[in-house]
């Protein structure tokens, strides 16, 4: 329950009318459903006024023109159904580049995690474009949620953790079995040989029976971590970052694993 609140204290929702912003919010609303601590989430549409760019949205010219702010602040607040009705939540409407408003935001609010849906942009043209799904995965404060597929009632009930053996994927293994327990979802922790440093299996057992008991199923994976665990079919992978922003970050696995993978990613810091 600790790693609960200190994972879902304050909630930010990138939205912007699209159906993947939807998904993100459907998806944070499944995984706060049955959540005792205490929690808030907060709904923020960003209106670029030179560039007419919504939250991780890239628009037909013909359409960037005539979008109304108000149209944002409508689209925040037709997916307050999503969210269980005793969860606060706060919509928000700020005018600036999308990118940095919402790190703006994420430090106004004291985020504990970010919510954006994916538009499938590859990795390269995300870092050259200024995607904000991709900026938030290099500078944000707080754990990252790449949400993909559309709201599913059932979600997620598969969870997979990436895991290495280092403090990172502990927290990741805690973050993904809080859930898992939670929600009635099926987990597994998953370990890459190949490639880099080995990873401590010994302590990834170690980490898995304390927070979900020793039936958990741990499997050892023989390919390069970023290949084994974007393979992975769960409905949300669960993967630790290193703490690197900025350029040092653009190699990091996890941020990697959150472009590649075929499902919802959660990235715990």
């Amino acid at each position: 329950m600790n790693g609960d609140r200190a994972l879902f204290g304050c909630v930010v929702c990138g939205v912007d009318g699209t159906d993947e912003s939807r998904a993100a919010v459907a998806q944070v609303g499944r995984l706060l459903d049955g959540l005792q601590a205490a929690c808030r989430v907060v709904l923020v549409s960003v209106w670029n006024t030179g560039a007419s760019v919504a939250v991780g949205w890239s628009p037909p010219v013909a359409r960037t023109a005539s979008f109304p702010r108000e149209e944002l602040r409508k689209a925040a607040d037709g997916v307050r159904p999503l969210l269980p009705p005793s969860v606060p939540v706060e919509t928000v409407v700020v005018e600036g580049p999308p990118g940095p408003m919402m790190l703006t935001e994420l430090a106004r609010h004291r985020a504990t995690l970010v919510a954006v849906g994916s538009h499938d942009h590859r990795r390269l043209p995300g870092i050259l474009l200024g995607s904000v799904a991709t900026q938030l995965l290099h500078e944000a404060p707080c754990a990252v949620l790449m949400a993909r597929g559309g709201p599913d009632e059932a979600f997620p009930a598969r969870v997979a953790v990436g895991a290495d053996g280092s403090e990172e994927s502990a927290r990741a293994i805690q973050a993904g079995a809080g859930i898992a327990q939670r929600r009635g979802s099926a987990l597994e922790a998953v370990v890459a040989t190949g490639g880099g440093a080995a990873p401590d299996a010994a302590a990834v057992r170690s980490a898995l029976d304390a927070a979900a008991g020793p039936d958990t199923p741990l499997r050892m994976a023989s390919d390069p971590p970023v290949d084994a665990l974007a393979r992975l079919d769960p409905a949300l992978l669960v993967v630790g970052s290193r703490g690197l922003q900025g350029l040092r970050s653009l190699g990091s696995v996890s941020e990697r694993v959150a472009h590649e993978a075929r499902c919802s990613v959660l990235v715990v810091r």
